[in-house]
């Protein structure tokens, strides 16, 4: 099967599982801080980004053994794609005793860390060793899901993940709503982790019967170059995490526990659309390593600025309505006491759009193998961490997400795009920052007639409501694909040639 059939196999069960998970997902957000309280659902959040920085240890495994494996899934070797998922078993159970460690070591600090809170430790105890035992699932039996994503059946994992999920939900619901139990609202989160577990190492056998069931201590000097780019990698994704994780625990630390819950209700909406954009594109960064190990670099360039302007056309797409449509989404969901600042929707919004734009060039950097700058990550993380603790005690949660934004725009923006022209693409980045320019035009002249527009159009009233929420989206969202859509297909030369690409394929 082809990599543009597998791509849509993908996105095509992918869309019908999130479709479920979405509603469930939100009904049951607002059954959780109606019934189990903002206090207690600002815990779980800064629980969670806790034991995603105690799983830094992973960072960049996954991202290499993928790459690893992508010449020998279009080779059909088997004997090096088991060899490989060996070397995987080995560091993963070896990382997963290491997090472990780290876990009781840090135990002993939550006494400290989590004070003054409205109910008992006991829960605090009792979420943080649920949650860090389903993370350990991952490294103990879970790791050969990379298998899955190399080989562009993602769809396997996300059936059975979406699945355990949304009854995950719907059980919790029900048992904040009907019990108000805090205890086996967490009890239940480890029994679905488990489920999943057992469910996806099944669809695996089903699907490489040939894989073998014990692996052998693998030679760790044949694989000498995989490991040095594990390091390589590890530094990078450690730079994401810094980005991407430690918001909540500075903004628990500066600002409090209700501010986490608040500013997640947020953060929901835009991973909810990151998952839907991932469901669409999930199959896109293995196929790119595909068409990498081909060799031909001046397809590979060609289909790099497709996929640059179908990110720019999407990405602004919801950049645009998130703008217009979030603040009376969060009023008519949650109650108008959790809607923040109109300058935080828009640094978020801002961050959202750098996330879209910035994906093509991260996905060709992982399919050419290229890890080693290392010292770009450790100055993202750098600067973004102390810009979080300056900005934030002087500006609070906008400080918080300007200083995200600063490290994005001078590392992500600035500095990849020249490491990925430079060595891999091998030729000169001018042409990048050039192309950038029309692409960035549309967006931001788009966005200033839809303002005009979308003023004088909207239909205005003194209390949200649904049926004006709903036609206030669907105003905003004819006047994005009338003026921003054919303005970007006008300047750019590429996504014409997409366009055109996919009507011939459909």
């Amino acid at each position: 099967m082809s990599r543009v059939k597998m791509t849509i196999k993908n996105a095509k069960i992918g869309l019908l599982y999130y479709s479920i998970a979405l509603v469930t997902q939100f009904v049951a957000r607002k059954v959780f801080l109606d019934h189990l309280g903002d206090e207690f659902i600002g815990l779980t959040e800064t629980i969670k980004s806790i034991v995603g920085f105690l799983n830094l240890a992973e960072l960049g495994i996954g991202t290499v053994i993928g790459f690893a494996l992508y010449p020998h899934f279009n080779s059909g070797n088997r004997d090096k794609i088991s060899e490989i998922v060996s070397l995987l078993s080995f560091l993963y159970k070896r990382i997963g005793l290491l997090i472990s460690g780290l876990g009781i070591v840090f135990s002993f600090f939550i006494p400290m860390v989590f004070k003054d809170l409205p109910f008992s430790l006991v829960y605090v105890y009792l979420y943080y060793f649920t949650f860090l035992a389903a993370t350990l699932l991952t490294y103990f039996v879970n790791f050969r899901i990379l298998i899955l994503e190399a080989d562009q059946k993602s769809y396997v994992v996300f059936r059975n993940y979406q699945i355990t999920n949304i009854l995950r939900l719907l059980v919790q619901a029900f048992v904040a709503y009907y019990l108000g139990s805090i205890l086996f609202w967490i009890i239940s989160d480890l029994f679905f982790a488990l489920i999943f577990t057992y469910a996806v190492n099944k669809s695996i056998e089903k699907e490489y019967p040939w894989l073998p069931s014990k692996y052998n201590k693998p030679d760790l000097k044949e694989h000498s170059g995989l490991i040095t780019k594990i390091k390589q990698s590890f530094v990078h994704k450690m730079a994401t995490f810094v980005l991407d994780g430690t918001d909540q625990i500075i903004i628990f630390a500066l600002i409090g526990v209700n501010t986490v819950t608040f500013f997640t209700n947020y953060q929901l909406i835009f991973r909810q659309i990151n998952n839907l954009l991932n469901i669409i594109f999930r199959n896109s960064e293995a196929g790119i390593g595909n068409l990498v190990s081909e060799g031909d670099a001046k397809k590979s360039e060609h289909i790099f600025w497709e996929m640059t302007g179908l990110r720019y056309l999407i990405g602004g797409f919801f950049c645009i309505a998130i703008y217009f449509m979030l603040d009376p989404f969060i009023e008519l969901w949650l109650g108008g006491k959790y809607i923040l600042a109109q300058s935080t929707i828009i640094l978020m919004s801002i961050s959202f759009f750098i996330t879209q734009i910035r994906a093509p060039v991260d996905h060709y950097i992982y399919a050419y193998g290229l890890f080693h700058d290392t010292w770009a990550p450790i100055t993202e993380a750098l600067l973004n961490l102390v810009l979080s603790i300056i900005l934030g005690q002087i500006y609070g949660l906008d400080g918080i997400l300007m200083a995200t934004l600063i490290s994005l725009f001078l590392i992500i923006f600035i500095w990849k795009p020249y490491f990925l022209y430079h060595n891999g693409f091998k030729t000169n980045v001018r042409s990048y920052y050039l192309k950038n320019i029309p692409l960035l035009a549309s967006f931001l002249v788009s966005f200033y007639l839809i303002s005009l527009l979308y003023d004088s159009l909207s239909i205005q009233s003194a209390e949200v409501n649904i049926k004006d929420w709903v036609l206030n989206g669907l105003i905003i969202s004819a006047l994005i694909t009338g003026i921003y859509f054919p303005l970007l297909f006008l300047l750019n030369k590429e996504s014409r040639s997409l366009l055109v690409r996919l009507k011939n394929f459909i």
